[in-house]
């Protein structure tokens, strides 16, 4: 998985990686603690999985620093993607909604980019629903949030563009919150696409 290992520490000592989450085609999620008041978070790292055909990312002996194969057409393909990883944190920053993650801050360090946000306590939907049969109720109030996210996402020009029970996440108190961003595209004010982590040969999201 070429992973950070637990307690590695990022942003100038602010964070503590404590475990791995999981890994995409264009990231990895860590569970994480800031050191100064113990408060958990989600931490995303810009990581381009590599597959069969081509090397993308890897770490050096270090076990933190990212680099890639040595090839200029591949070093460029990353370099677009990381600025696309950028902007959309930056805008997701912006995005004031409790049904959408909340992003704290981008910083970049180890040769690559990490953003920092809310470590959410509960289940995504598809887990969830494997316990408890819903109720129309319930299911008409998750089907509402979704949608309200969407609109407040789409208000921000923000595509997510992966909408399925995954990327659902029901809080233990019963709250939805949308996730994982790595497939949106993000647009400026004429609308013309800024950013968007649309698959490419080899990477299955």
């Amino acid at each position: 998985m070429n992973a950070l290992n637990p307690n590695t520490t990022l942003c100038n000592g602010k964070y503590k990686i404590l475990k791995t989450l999981g890994q995409g085609a264009f990231g990895i999620a860590y569970m994480a603690e800031r050191t100064d008041n113990c408060e958990r978070v989600c931490i995303k790292e810009f990581f381009m999985k590599p597959d069969s055909n081509s090397c993308w990312n890897f770490r050096l002996e270090d076990g933190m620093t990212v680099s890639c194969a040595d090839d200029e057409i591949i070093k460029s393909t990353i370099e677009k993607y990381r600025g696309k990883f950028k902007k959309e944190a930056q805008k997701l920053q912006k995005v004031n909604d409790t049904r959408v993650v909340k992003v704290y801050e981008y910083f970049e360090e180890n040769n690559t980019s990490y953003y920092s946000m809310e470590l959410i306590d509960g289940d995504n939907l598809a887990e969830y629903i494997k316990k408890v049969k819903l109720s129309e109720d319930d299911s008409i109030k998750i089907i509402k949030d979704v949608a309200l996210a969407l609109k407040t996402l789409h208000d921000n020009k923000i595509l997510h563009l992966d909408i399925k029970p995954k990327n659902i996440m029901r809080r233990n108190n019963g709250d939805i919150i949308l996730i994982d961003f790595g497939l949106a595209k993000v647009f400026d004010e004429r609308g013309n696409v800024e950013s968007s982590s649309v698959s490419i040969s080899g990477l299955t999201p």
